[in-house]
């Protein structure tokens, strides 16, 4: 340790106990909470659970049908779970409460809950739960199409800055379309409401009392830039007559807070529901693909990273503003402040695979794994690197649930070309796999290396971890070295270094994100470089896929 580090421990140590903070990640099926210590970012312990209620899609729980392709979470499902993990996680690690100064939250995006005043969620209360908008839409809750064309052409005739900042296409992932298909459909609820907030943004207004929107969902799924705000009410109110006013009061109220600032901090409610103390600083919350940047350490232009999971997001970060096709979106200071973030993914990986092993594998592979105490996912892998990856005819578009980047198209389904009588179920489970690896390829060069060079691909998250053939094929597919932290809860941690960054450093924390990132970030890096002797044919893997990418995108404009 040089002299600054020395006496930068010595602070962290002066109020005589370690200090740590806690992370949360709240994903689509469960939560996570870890606890870190603050003076090097070593992961004490961690709890996860999942959520009782799941995902919801063709009723309520009151059984009540809901609309096609609608899909739900429950208030209840966060508010059971949060007080669990944050409990189990600091028994684990055998912490008290009064040596956490901190704490982060992220969380799925745009995830968006409609409100009361005190922000108690709408469904909560007994005449909501029969209105199916008086519940939580997650991320992927699609069937709002109609409304985000709407916006999309509306932008496009009036010149609106924010739509090429967002690749030319406004995507149904973002909260505007998702509040209008409620205007539409239940305007009566609508005006009853009083807030829509991003699901991270919730949790830090639970925690702190008071309503401020992060920057990295605000720009990234709100529309917002630090330029100029949010779309202006002469915008909304071309939507519908009156819309602007109403959309601003509900959507785009309160401070908007950068990524590592404090938000507020634990009041005694909040204190006593989590088993921490009054005024533990919370920091803004972020979009959970976004968390791992942080975790990364990821902060100089020409970094990109790969958070591979359910579906997988894709920053990357520049020091220049460049407006391209098929970016989800482009904020200043949204990532991490100082440089331009953007973002771009792909929505089904974790999804699809899941979805094969589940509907499509024979009995007999899973007995298989079952009689030698291993995942069926890895059973495919091994059975798939026996069979000459390299050489495999099968090509596959990842599109399960659509397409996020390039084509922005959330309506494209899934292909498999090339299966005959005589195809493996590890065969299609490989083609499946290098036909994720292809999509990221083509973002990469049709969207980053436009922008500036790339200098550095991480990849995390727990498929990364547990899948080291998935790793390989990336980076034969990529032709570039991948760098996978040995991490499985990178989310977790990244909200926990937000938390070390908003505490000060009079209290025990850091008062400065990039220096929380420099000493608290993932080291553990397993390095995966590319087959030299396979190049060729992985070549003749992405370009057979691309030629299928080409057309079939084309024939669905």
């Amino acid at each position: 340790m040089n002299e600054k580090d020395i006496l930068e421990a010595e602070s962290l140590r002066e109020t005589g106990k370690t200090n740590y903070v806690i992370g949360i990640d709240c994903g689509t099926l469960s939560a996570r909470a870890v606890v870190v210590r603050v003076l090097d970012g070593s992961v004490a312990a961690g709890f996860d659970m999942e959520y009782p209620h799941g995902i919801i899609t063709e009723r309520l729980p009151n059984g009540i049908g809901l609309s096609e392709g609608t899909i739900l979470s429950m208030a209840e499902d966060y508010l059971t779970v949060l007080p669990l993990i944050v409990r189990g996680a600091l028994e684990e690690a055998a912490v008290t409460p009064e040596q956490v100064i901190g704490i982060g939250i992220d969380a799925t995006s745009c995830t968006i809950v409609p409100c009361m005043k005190d922000g108690t969620p709408l469904a909560l209360a007994e005449k909501y739960q029969e209105r199916p908008h008086a519940y939580i839409k997650l991320w992927k809750h699609h069937n709002v199409k109609k409304q985000a064309k709407k916006v999309e052409e509306l932008a496009e005739a009036r010149n609106e800055g924010f739509l090429s900042c967002n690749g030319n296409v406004v995507s149904c992932e973002l909260i505007l379309p998702k509040i209008m298909q409620i205007y539409e459909e239940d305007p009566a609820l609508f005006e009853e409401t009083s807030y829509y907030v991003d699901l991270c943004d919730w949790l830090t207004w639970r925690l702190t009392g008071v309503l401020k929107r992060s920057a990295n969902s605000a720009g990234f799924k709100g529309l917002w830039s630090l330029e100029k705000g949010y779309p202006d009410k002469e915008f909304l109110d071309e939507l519908y007559d009156g819309f602007g006013s109403a959309y601003y009061d509900k959507a785009a109220s309160g401070p908007v807070v950068l990524t590592g600032e404090c938000c507020g901090y634990l009041g005694s409610e909040a204190a006593e529901w989590l088993g921490l103390s009054e005024g533990v600083a919370v920091a803004s919350g972020m979009m959970d693909g976004h968390a791992s940047v942080i975790a990364l350490g990821m902060q100089k232009s020409g970094e990109m990273a790969l958070i591979v999971g359910t579906s997988n997001a894709i920053p990357f970060l520049a020091d220049r503003a460049v407006k391209v096709k098929g970016i989800f979106g482009m904020v200043q200071d949204g990532i991490i402040p100082g440089v331009y973030g953007y973002s771009a993914g792909q929505i089904a990986t974790g999804d699809m695979l899941a979805w094969f092993v589940k509907n499509q594998v024979p009995a007999s592979y899973k007995e298989e794994a079952d009689e030698r105490g291993i995942s069926v996912h890895k059973l495919l892998c091994e059975k798939a690197e026996e069979s000459r990856p390299e050489k495999n005819t099968l090509t596959i578009l990842d599109w399960w649930h659509g397409n996020r980047s390039i084509l922005c198209n959330e309506q494209l389904t899934g292909i498999i070309k090339g299966i005959t009588l005589e195809t493996r179920p590890e065969e299609i489970y490989c083609a499946m796999l290098q036909g994720i690896a292809c999509g990221t390829r083509v973002i990469i060069e049709q969207s980053y290396c436009k922008i500036v060079d790339i200098t550095r691909i991480f990849a995390c998250g727990g498929i990364p971890c547990k899948n080291p053939f998935f790793m390989q094929q990336y980076a034969n597919i990529l032709n570039r070295t991948i760098w996978v932290a040995n991490v499985s809860n990178s989310p977790a941690l990244g909200s926990a270094i937000c938390a070390a960054a908003a505490v000060s450093k009079e209290r025990g924390g850091y008062g400065n994100l990039a220096r929380a990132m420099e000493k608290m970030h993932i080291h553990d890096m397993i390095e995966y470089t590319p087959q030299l002797e396979y190049v060729a044919d992985y070549e003749k893997i992405y370009e057979r896929y691309y030629r299928l990418y080409d057309v079939m995108g084309k024939l669905e404009e």
